[in-house]
């Protein structure tokens, strides 16, 4: 059994796919297998997989059909024999000793997961930057062996990423945590879940990840917003109907509404033909999941559904206090009950 069993699924990265690899064969920690699922590249990307392939025997090559990136991981973590498990997108790569270290605060802990820090690369400038605000949730406790995310009073969805941590095997395969079947935001159920279900995790305050970005980034492909929705919709009924906790429900359904308002921003602007039934499918999940909802959400959702997010802004927010405005019963009314 390898110590760290690292999964890519790869796509069409032959631009890529050489740094990518490069830092994981090259990794201080040497006891790993790499597991690359080659999900019917057109492009050289496979050729290359081959080439270092025959002169590192720690890495695996399945071949599949095109069926996306959910379809290539849940593959690769089936043949997956690691005792902890990393996932990497073919166009980032990981610093020479993230295995390293993230093995050893793992397994010195027994976490179900670690989750470490990282940096963005921007590619289009060649300067990286931090997300100052990744750790915001753990700060009262950053430095505890054993956190229970339901004991935060910040909402740790916001690191609902599968490639800065690192989990343990046995924990994804107990809690039988898998990728959806799509090219879009088939992650959630392994990000989001894990954290659901984790009574303990650890923080790794060290940058071991690069995050490229990138323009034509998968995220941006505007023609499977559903898929995006899909995945959203997916994670609160399954929270829903497993009976989690009130707080773990309310912080993801926090998550989830500003995570598709701001999607939706980001959707419309490269096509506006879609904004009609993707605010629409939006309304219906948020009015279905709403009873589950803190007051925060509701008021949010309130004040972006009736189109008053600049009266919040420019007037409500600043001054701290509820101002007159339009509609002003439905608002008086709504405070009142959710003050």
């Amino acid at each position: 059994m390898p110590k760290v069993s690292i999964i890519i699924a790869v796509y069409n990265v032959e631009k890529y796919l050489k740094k990518c690899l490069d830092s994981l064969v090259n990794q201080t920690l040497t006891d790993i297998e790499i597991i690359c699922t080659d999900d019917g590249s057109t492009d050289n990307s496979l050729s290359i997989l081959k080439e270092y392939q025959a002169s590192d025997n720690r890495i695996k090559i399945i071949e599949q059909e095109n069926q996306g990136p959910g379809v290539a991981r849940n593959i690769a973590l089936e043949m997956a024999t690691g005792k902890y498990i990393i996932f990497v997108d073919p166009d980032d790569w990981l610093e020479l000793n993230a295995c390293e270290l993230a093995y050893n605060q793992i397994e010195q802990n027994q976490n179900d997961l670690v989750i470490f820090d990282y940096k963005r690369y921007d590619e289009s400038t060649g300067e990286y930057f931090n997300d100052g605000d990744k750790f915001i949730p753990y700060k009262d406790c950053i430095d505890n062996p054993h956190i229970n995310v339901a004991n935060l009073k910040t909402n740790f969805f916001q690191n609902g990423y599968i490639w800065h941590k690192i989990y343990n095997r046995k924990f994804l395969n107990d809690k039988s945590l898998k990728f959806l079947p799509q090219y879009l935001c088939e992650d959630g159920p392994v990000a989001i879940l894990s954290l659901a279900y984790s009574k303990n995790i650890s923080i790794l305050n060290t940058s071991l990840y690069v995050y490229r970005v990138r323009s034509t980034s998968s995220s941006f492909n505007v023609d499977r917003w559903q898929e995006f929705i899909y995945s959203r919709k997916y994670i609160a009924e399954y929270l829903i109907s497993e009976r989690f906790s009130n707080t773990i429900i309310s912080n993801y359904l926090e998550y989830m509404f500003f995570s598709l308002s701001y999607w939706y921003d980001i959707y419309k602007a490269k096509n506006s033909s879609i904004t009609e039934q993707y605010k629409k499918d939006m309304y219906t999940i948020l009015n279905n999941t709403y009873n589950y909802m803190n007051k925060r959400t509701k008021f949010h959702f309130f004040i972006y559904k009736y189109n008053l997010e600049g009266v919040y802004y420019k007037l409500i927010r600043p001054i701290g206090k509820y101002c007159v405005v339009l509609p002003y019963r439905r608002i008086k009314k709504f405070l009142k009950v959710h003050k």
